[in-house]
């Protein structure tokens, strides 16, 4: 028993020691186990502070990478935007030298062949270049987004507009001298250069259409109108058309036409009228209007001037009126106190033409506006009796007198010389 008691005892004491030599080694174990904890935990924390502070970085990166698109973005548009006016502005600027240069090309060139010398080509010239100089002025002062290559290209356009103003200079110089050598030009500065040129052509073409037996209402109709439109309608547009304000036509046409609108002023007062400067053209001594009526014979010259240009009517016209009117009297044996010269104009005399006027005994006329009225003239042939309306732009019209037989008159309209039984002039011959 106290063998087994012993035992006991001494198995009891062991397992103590061994029960508490093991508690102190799994205390190690979980203490270190503790430590581990924590410094994973640590790592843990620190990792996730790194990862939020990278994503903090990454979307501040991203905020300033979009920051800088939009900016780029905007650059880029304003880039765009300056590159599309410099291209219009170079566009403008092509187009202003294209002008220059046909004006060089051909302009000078009918002045030249066509006599057609004004002083509104230089100024022409001119306005023409400041537009260009205007131009590169603003393509060039755009910095800093400028175009070098529209730069170099203006560069050379001012080359060549400075050239282009030489030779305006030249033309400047000439017509100077034309003018002094020639002042009987300056009657056609009531014209521009354009309408001078498409007049003379137009004259050009009338004639031709003389020659030719061909009827020059052709010349104010589509080849379609001719076609379609009965004789009626296509004569009446085309007399409707030579009348138009807008159609381009020489100073030498517009004066015609206000002598003949004068002449029937006349004629409506009981005056015979031969219209001496439709007739004669160049030669006619300044006498556009014989107008004659019992003893008296009025010789008429017809200024028609534009208000606009204020260009009023000269003491040289009243000189040469009335030196016409005394050689008139003179070659036809007349009373020179029968023959009384006369101005009219649809502008005004200057101070000094008229004092010319009142100290030579010269009737004028001033601010006497052309007006529409009864163009045609319903002609019946003494010897055949044919009836016969004759358009301002037929051959014989100013050569037809109206009045001279019962039933011959003036009509506003084809309509009504066609319901008085006239007909169209159907021969043209040239002369």
């Amino acid at each position: 028993m106290d063998l087994l008691w012993i035992v006991g005892i001494t198995t009891a004491v062991a397992a103590t020691i061994f029960f508490l030599l093991g508690r102190k080694s799994r205390s190690a174990e979980v203490e270190e186990f503790g430590q581990s904890i924590s410094t994973k935990d640590y790592q843990l924390a620190e990792l996730k502070r790194r990862f939020e502070e990278s994503i903090g970085a990454q979307r501040a990166l991203e905020v300033d990478s979009q920051t800088k698109i939009q900016k780029t973005e905007s650059s880029l548009a304003r880039t765009k935007s300056t590159l599309n006016t410099a291209n219009a502005r170079l566009e403008e600027l092509e187009k202003d030298k294209k002008q220059l240069q046909d004006f060089i090309g051909e302009t000078l060139n009918k002045l030249r062949t066509e006599s057609a010398v004004l002083p509104y080509a230089v100024r022409w010239f001119i306005q023409l270049q400041e537009a260009v100089d205007g131009l590169e002025v603003e393509a060039l002062a755009a910095p800093p987004n400028s175009a070098p290559s529209a730069a170099v290209q203006v560069k050379e356009a001012k080359a060549e507009t400075r050239q282009l103003r030489e030779e305006a200079e030249v033309l400047r110089n000439r017509i100077e001298l034309y003018d002094r050598q020639a002042p009987w030009l300056s009657e056609y500065a009531e014209y521009t250069l354009e309408e001078i040129v498409e007049g003379l052509k137009e004259e050009d073409a009338i004639r031709k259409t003389y020659a030719a037996g061909d009827d020059p209402s052709r010349l104010f109709l589509t080849a379609a109108e001719w076609n379609v439109l009965p004789p009626t309608e296509r004569n009446q547009l085309a007399l409707d058309r030579y009348w138009q304000g807008s159609r381009r036509r020489t100073a030498w046409v517009a004066g015609a036409q206000y002598e003949r609108y004068v002449g029937y002023k006349f004629e409506s007062q009981g005056f015979g009228v031969e219209y001496h400067g439709a007739l004669k053209g160049k030669q006619d001594l300044g006498i556009d209007l014989i107008c004659k009526r019992n003893s008296t014979v009025h010789i008429v010259q017809c200024k028609r001037l534009s208000a606009t240009k204020q260009i009023p009517v000269r003491e040289n016209v009243v000189a040469q009126i009335y030196g016409a009117a005394m050689f008139f009297a003179l070659t036809h044996a007349l009373d020179r106190h029968t023959v009384k010269p006369a101005v009219y104009t649809t502008y005004e005399l200057s101070s000094q033409a008229k004092e010319f006027a009142e100290m030579l005994g010269v009737t004028t006329r001033e601010n006497f506006a052309f007006e529409p009225y009864p163009c045609i003239k319903c002609n019946i042939s003494e010897s055949t009796g044919e009836r016969i309306y004759h358009f301002p732009f037929d051959q014989q019209y100013d050569r037809t007198v109206i009045g001279n037989v019962p039933g011959e008159f003036y009509a506003m309209t084809v309509t009504e010389a066609e319901k008085a039984k006239f007909r169209r002039a159907r021969k043209w011959r040239g002369e």
